[in-house]
């Protein structure tokens, strides 16, 4: 049912929309919003075709130093992970750049936070806050703590879209690690993977 008249003037002209036709049209346009578990015709920006640079932990092992590359943000598995750089506070501060092919229409950017392979992600740190600054401008992301239903899913995070040549990404708040284990690996702000989603086309997704 009609519950009000929204009005407004077009050429000297009085209109009137009813309320619920407006509410609607404004519920449709929500629902047809992308998000990271359906992008809908966006197009997910090849790993291999993106840059990541940044700072990162070499962790001392019994065979030897293992890494925690920012390369492995972008390697389409959830298996690997970035490690920021030991610190006293757990890597507040460090940073990671993405840097695109050319300058792209950016319109989602979706985060695996933590440690995704299996449960290691109790024992590492992960990501509370980040600023992420693309040519557009720069937003704080906020991202809600870990736990066993949203441990292995993406996360969205709030951004500047449009046409972009580089996103950044500074750890802003750590939430610390539920079980931390040193001797088991690193405690420091873990991320498994970032998805970039583009208005362009021609791109191939992760197979």
């Amino acid at each position: 049912m009609v519950v009000g008249v929204i009005t407004g003037v077009i050429g000297g002209v009085i209109i009137g929309i009813p309320a619920t036709v407006a509410s609607n049209s404004l519920g449709a346009a929500i629902d047809n919003q992308a998000t990271c578990d359906n992008p809908q015709e966006l197009t997910l920006l090849r790993g291999d075709t993106i840059q990541a640079t940044g700072e990162y932990l070499i962790y001392p092992m019994p065979d030897g130093p293992f890494r925690y590359p920012p390369g492995q943000l972008v390697d389409g598995t959830r298996s690997t992970a970035w490690v920021a750089k030991e610190t006293d506070d757990q890597g507040v501060g460090s940073t990671v750049t993405l840097t695109l092919p050319d300058e792209t229409d950016v319109r989602l950017i979706c985060v695996l936070n933590g440690y995704a392979k299996g449960a290691d992600y109790e024992m590492n740190a992960s990501v509370q806050v980040v600023k992420v600054v693309t040519d557009r401008g720069e937003r704080d992301a906020t991202l809600p703590p870990l736990d066993a239903a949203n441990a292995f899913t993406y996360q969205p995070l709030a951004f500047a879209p449009g046409k972009t040549r580089t996103i950044t990404l500074t750890v802003l708040v750590v939430d610390p690690p539920a079980h931390p284990d040193p001797a088991e690996g690193p405690v420091s702000a873990t991320m498994s993977e970032v998805e970039v989603w583009t208005s362009s086309g021609g791109r191939l997704p992760f197979l």
